[in-house]
């Protein structure tokens, strides 16, 4: 073979080879590049999940604050039932006594 092949092949194989590193160079900062990217993803990710616990919780807490209203609110009302069969009872013992003096005030009176 001769010397001009050689020279050319060299070449060729110099140029290939700069071409390898030129592709190698690339993929690196691809991947440099897709590794930010993940990087920002998690971050955005991390961010969204505290999110979600917060308002969650949140939520569980107003749940709990709602449950607590109404339990409240039922003892309340159960309280004022009491309240109006303490009335009635007592509307009816003197509506009883108011009659039971009128009847005794006719009786003495005819």
């Amino acid at each position: 073979m001769t010397h001009s092949f050689f020279l050319s092949l060299k070449n060729f194989n110099c140029l290939h080879f700069k071409l390898w590193i030129k592709l190698f160079t690339l993929n690196c900062t691809t991947c440099l590049l897709l590794t930010s990217q993940i990087e920002e993803l998690r971050s955005r990710l991390e961010e969204k999940n505290k999110l979600i616990e917060k308002r969650t919780h949140q939520s569980m807490m107003s749940s709990q604050d709602k449950n607590k209203l109404n339990l409240e609110m039922q003892e309340l009302r159960d309280h004022i039932d009491i309240k109006d069969r303490k009335i009635n009872v007592l509307q009816r013992k003197v509506s009883c006594s108011v009659r039971e003096k009128l009847e005794k005030k006719c009786l003495i009176k005819c």
